[in-house]
């Protein structure tokens, strides 16, 4: 994950100083926690459920920044559930494979929310130290593993979730092509990407439009597409939506 590269031994460094409050160490909360009133209330708004609100609501633990009791994370990994539910039945999937994961946040949003499967979070060693430090404090009890490369995930159960919110599309092109055969053995794929994201070492940009546009072209014989247009809150924010045929 090109995009890391540089920041990953600072960060490291940083939690492990600030563990029980990580998420307070401005270091750590740069590249993992962003907070934007105006945009959890737009992301509460959309979700337009006190339910679900209530069973997201972030725990103390790490220090996070909330606004009504939710992080940005919380609010938005909510809110990704709510989109993906317009196109998937999710209570069928019983694998999450979550690529690039932050903290690990969002294994506790989907657990919260009532499920029980298995949740695969796949990234940096230096960040799964992180993962495995809030999950066993918050959520000791679910069925998590983590791996550092895609291909070192086991799906063995039944129907399997892709999911990669501007973690895939910040990474080099080289990492993405490896990681398309894997994905490609999921039953669902659920993306996020900006237009456009610089890959370090190389001296033009990605344009993330063109490339999942291709993705979605030679994974078509497989899945079917979905469009939806993101008028919440990103302006720029794009998504691959597809479910296997």
């Amino acid at each position: 994950m090109a995009f890391w590269d540089n920041r990953v031994k600072s960060l490291s460094k940083s939690f492990k100083a600030s563990k029980d409050i990580f998420l307070a160490n401005k270091d750590v909360s740069r590249v993992m926690q962003t907070h934007n009133v105006g945009a959890i209330d737009k992301l509460i708004n959309y979700l337009n459920d006190p339910d679900v609100i209530v069973k997201i609501k972030d725990p103390r633990f790490g220090s996070p920044s909330t606004h009504k009791g939710l992080t940005l994370q919380s609010a938005r990994n909510a809110v990704y559930r709510k989109i993906m539910a317009n196109f998937f039945n999710l209570s069928t999937i019983n694998h999450v494979t979550d690529f690039g994961g932050g903290y690990g946040n969002n294994c506790r949003v989907w657990n919260n929310l009532g499920y029980t499967g298995h949740f695969a979070l796949v990234d940096l060693p230096e960040v799964i130290e992180i993962q495995k430090h809030y999950i066993s404090n918050v959520l000791p009890n679910a069925l998590v593993s983590y791996a550092s490369t895609l291909s070192d995930v086991k799906i063995e159960q039944s129907k399997s979730l892709f999911f990669a919110t501007y973690s895939l599309s910040e990474t080099s092109l080289e990492i993405r092509e490896k990681a398309m055969d894997n994905i490609k053995e999921y039953d669902y794929i659920f993306i996020a990407h900006n237009d456009s994201f610089p890959v370090y070492g190389q001296n033009n940009s990605v344009n993330n439009n063109n490339y999942f546009d291709k993705m979605k072209m030679n994974f078509s014989d497989q899945f079917e597409f979905f469009d939806f247009t993101d008028k919440i809150y990103k302006k720029n924010a794009s998504y691959v939506i597809g479910r296997k045929k």
